[in-house]
């Protein structure tokens, strides 16, 4: 009951929407986009940063290992996904969202998209 209490006095406590900084710093076993493995089934360190702002834009990068299989053998790399946008609520049951992103591929610049 305390704890109740203590997280409704809390929820009236909170102010306006404010700009958000985020980071990640993530280890995973094997880095899979659409269910393609980009670290041969491998380990990969990754580390994301990402911006919100209270009127609806957004920004960020990602960033992992890869190791990838491009013509004349096997490397590893590093790939950097950047992406904004804006999101914005029209009604309670109807929002739109415009953005983009790019990925590059240090040392294989043939792969990025």
């Amino acid at each position: 009951m305390l704890r109740s209490a203590a997280a409704l006095a809390l929820c009236a406590c909170a102010g306006c929407a404010a700009a958000q900084f985020s980071g990640t710093l993530t280890g995973v076993s094997d880095y899979r986009y659409r269910g393609n493995t980009l670290t041969d089934g491998r380990p990969a360190a990754q580390v994301g940063l990402a911006y919100d702002d209270p009127k609806g834009w957004y920004a960020g990068v990602f960033g992992s290992m890869v190791r990838l299989k491009p013509p004349g053998g096997e490397s590893s790399y590093f790939q950097a996904i950047v992406y904004g946008g804006y999101a914005a609520r029209l009604s309670p049951g109807l929002s739109i969202e415009a953005g983009g992103d790019y990925a590059a591929f240090a040392g294989a610049n043939e792969l990025n998209y």
